[in-house]
């Protein structure tokens, strides 16, 4: 069914609710919050001329193709 959003009844205007206002506490009160210390990594820090070499990337050109149009499917 459709309704003429004109010919709806009036809604009456409800009362604007008001919510009393919540202090917010000043961020040098707060706690720091503390990281976790985690150990220092024991292995030594790999030379630049040992890490592995990345192989060139190839890039292939595919030729479009047009497909057939299924007509009447």
């Amino acid at each position: 069914m459709f309704y003429n959003m004109l010919h709806l009844p009036e809604i009456p205007n409800l009362p604007k609710l008001e919510f009393p206002e919540i202090p917010k506490p000043e961020l040098s009160t707060l706690p720091k919050p503390k990281l976790p210390e985690f150990p220092k990594s024991e292995f030594p820090p790999f030379p630049k001329s040992e890490l592995p070499t990345l192989p060139k990337l190839e890039i292939f050109v595919i030729p479009k193709v047009e497909l057939p149009t299924l007509c009447g499917a």
